[in-house]
């Protein structure tokens, strides 16, 4: 029998594909805002993980990595069942290298953690 193909397993690594499937996820959904961040979403009953990747502007935006990172996030995520990495947000969270236009990018991203866990009730 034909392997069914998941159009979600393209551009990630052996292994994330490998850890996405041990979860025995119900759906794995990508987005792509607008070139911005990429978010990943794990979703298995009633629990739900997000993994979010913000392309720097100095950066060309690049989908599998956006992808891998995002994935990578959303499985951690999953697997400790907390939300962890806190998106920076203070002005002097940043490294005074940065110029605004840098700092103002990850500020103005809707998320306040890379990897993010929920339950439904």
């Amino acid at each position: 029998m034909k392997k069914k193909y998941n159009p979600w397993k393209k551009h990630l690594s052996r292994k994330l594909v490998e850890q996405i499937e041990k979860l025995k996820p119900d759906e794995v959904v990508f987005r792509n805002f607008n070139n911005i961040y990429m978010e990943c979403e794990i979703k298995r009953d009633k629990e739900y993980a997000y993994g979010y990747a913000i392309c720097s502007v100095i950066d060309k935006f690049d989908e599998k990595r956006g992808k891998n990172l995002s994935a990578g996030r959303a499985v951690k995520a999953m697997k400790r069942k907390i939300s962890d990495e806190r998106k920076r947000e203070a002005l002097d969270r940043f490294p005074q290298s940065w110029t605004l236009r840098q700092v103002f990018r990850i500020i103005n991203v809707p998320i306040y953690f890379k990897s993010h866990y929920e339950t439904l009730q």
